[in-house]
């Protein structure tokens, strides 16, 4: 039984490369994970032991084939560690020019 699916989303901060840690203990709480990462912050983090950890492919830019899929999976919950300045200043503007 899971407790339900964490969405993670990482921009470029010094604490990005700890989300492993975070990854890893939804996984003891039995939640599923997936990673979204701002395009800088792909810079700051392990991408193929994020990928390996998690299972999904993370993902930091619009899909570039017609063979990627759409759209996440449905989240029970978000979390955005760390969450830069710019970042936080992008949603409350409702800016979205990346992904």
């Amino acid at each position: 039984m899971t407790a339900g699916h964490l969405q993670i989303v990482v921009c470029a901060a010094g604490p990005a490369p700890d989300v492993t840690t975070l990854i890893n203990t939804a996984h003891q709480r039995s939640w599923t994970t997936a990673v979204t990462a701002t395009p800088h912050a792909t810079s700051f983090i392990d991408i193929p032991a994020i990928e390996e950890l998690t299972g999904t492919p993370v993902r930091s830019d619009y899909r570039t084939s017609p063979s990627t899929r759409r759209s996440l999976p449905t989240a029970d919950a978000l979390v955005i560690a760390p969450a830069t300045y710019n970042s936080i200043n992008k949603i409350a503007l409702g800016l979205a020019d990346n992904y």
